[in-house]
């Protein structure tokens, strides 16, 4: 009887571990392609739709007159692909993919001009876009590329000891942002000559948290909740929307 109830809870605990080690690996299979997934809309927003936008729009973009009806500016475009009715655009396969080949000069020539190619590197970002599935975020999509602080621009000194390697710098970054609302095309800021101090269009980093909950449709001042005796909000304690970056 004893042996009995001890091999049930040992089959009960073999089966919580199994359920257990299920749950880690599908929790970690859905992190990974999350990552995935990230990294391949930052790609496309900061590197290759300004490709597209620089090399290929002119005569395959909004306003032309779509040279073998060819349209670039959307991924339905790209997969319903030119007059061939060939897709250009196989998600997660580059070597099979038009738009690839026609950005390397394989078969297709895009742009025309020898003097107007890609570089090497501009072909690049495409074919790990391709490669980590060509999603494009629709305007309703905010991605944001940023760090938790800018840098300085040159070895220094800190607490009066010498470290190599540039220091961490509160007074000037570097943020990109797309889709969402963001106004497109614009610059917002700048810092002084050597990149080391924020000098126009200064904002805190508060004002940054309520745009992007303005961008989310959030109101920063009606998130609040009382806590410690006072009440809290996001933002600390409120900002302003930065009117500069609405589209």
């Amino acid at each position: 009887m004893f042996f009995g109830s001890a091999a049930l809870m040992s089959h009960r605990l073999l089966v919580c571990i199994s359920l257990m080690m299920s749950l880690l690996i599908g929790n970690s299979l859905n992190a990974q392609q999350e990552s995935s997934t990230q990294r391949a809309e930052e790609l496309f927003a900061i590197r290759v739709l300004p490709t597209l936008k620089q090399k290929c729009f002119q005569c395959h973009g909004e306003g032309s007159d779509l040279k073998g009806d060819y349209d670039v500016t959307s991924r339905a475009g790209l997969l319903k692909g030119g007059e061939s009715g060939e897709s250009s655009l196989v998600p997660g396969n580059p070597a099979d993919s038009v738009l690839v080949q026609a950005v390397k000069w394989e078969g297709y020539e895009m742009p025309p001009k020898e003097n107007d190619r890609l570089t090497a590197e501009q072909i690049q970002w495409i074919e790990q876009w391709v490669e980590l599935g060509a999603p494009w975020p629709d305007d309703k999509t905010l991605v944001v590329w940023t760090g938790e602080f800018g840098r300085t621009p040159d070895n220094n000194r800190r607490g009066g000891v010498y470290s190599l390697g540039r220091g961490h710098n509160v007074d000037a970054m570097t943020m990109l942002f797309a889709g969402g609302g963001v106004k497109k095309g614009t610059i917002v800021g700048g810092t002084d000559e050597i990149g080391a101090e924020a000098v126009e269009n200064v904002h805190p980093i508060r004002d940054v948290h309520v745009t992007l909950l303005h961008l989310l449709g959030l109101d920063d001042n009606k998130l609040t909740y009382f806590h410690g005796g006072r009440y809290k909000q996001l933002s600390q304690f409120g900002g302003e929307v930065i009117q500069e970056m609405i589209g």
